[in-house]
């Protein structure tokens, strides 16, 4: 390690934008990755800095242009776009008895990322079998996400809870509708395998529909898991 520290005193000195010269302590060095501590001031945390010789103009790179930051590959994650499926056979509680919905059901949605939070509208559409024939179902909605950690560029993995509430028509084969208020809260998973703008999510929790059309109650409910992917710009 001796022997590397003559050939990077020149950049041991460096100037952040708009600051003065920091002086940069090498700890320790390891492949092309070191370990340094600097003697006054703060690194921005994500940002990119250009070392050079004392004296010579320094500058802090845009993350977006450094080599090998998240900006360099793909773009920031203020918004997303994503699309689940579902595909659920959940319990139908009547005044009459029980019996079973199966369901095949798209959902889309629009999402603005503030790191912690996350929260949108979104859009459904389906089919339901309660063994009367299918049924088309359409409604509209709104999700909000509680990330266990910041979603930003970088990060390729999170955790946490989440909750999707849509207000639903479903029309009968025989002309027949109803309409649903549908509550879905559930833990969830987001992996970012290819990147920082595409992600894969799983989630795991539990649907409730309560249908109040004609004067009969119905609840359908039951656990269910849920998958899709989301593309962030």
């Amino acid at each position: 390690m001796k022997s590397l520290l003559p050939a990077l005193f020149p950049a041991l000195l460096f100037l952040a934008e708009g600051a003065s010269a920091q002086t940069v302590v090498v700890r320790r060095v390891k492949g092309k990755q070191a370990v340094v501590h600097i003697t006054e001031g703060q690194l921005k945390d994500g940002a990119t800095y250009r070392l050079s010789a004392p004296g010579a103009e320094s500058e802090t790179i845009p993350a977006a242009e450094g080599p090998g930051s998240a900006g360099a590959e793909d773009s920031s994650r203020h918004r997303s776009l994503g699309l689940s499926f579902t595909l659920s056979s959940l319990k139908v509680s009547t005044d009459f008895g029980d019996s079973s919905s199966n369901t095949l059901s798209l959902s889309g949605r629009y999402g603005w990322n503030f790191g912690q939070s996350e929260l949108g509208p979104t859009l459904v559409l389906g089919t339901t079998d309660r063994g009367t024939g299918a049924a088309t179902t359409f409604g509209f909605g709104g999700f909000f996400d509680w990330n266990f950690g910041l979603n930003k560029p970088g990060v390729t993995r999170l955790y946490g809870v989440g909750f999707e509430a849509a207000f639903l028509n479903t029309s009968g084969p025989a002309g027949a509708g109803s309409n649903n208020l549908s509550l879905f809260p559930s833990v969830f998973v987001k992996w970012f395998p290819l990147g920082n703008s595409c992600a894969l999510r799983a989630d795991l929790g539990y649907s409730h529909q309560d249908d109040n059309t004609g004067g009969r109650k119905s609840k359908t409910q039951g656990f269910l898991a849920q998958g899709g992917l989301a593309v962030y710009y």
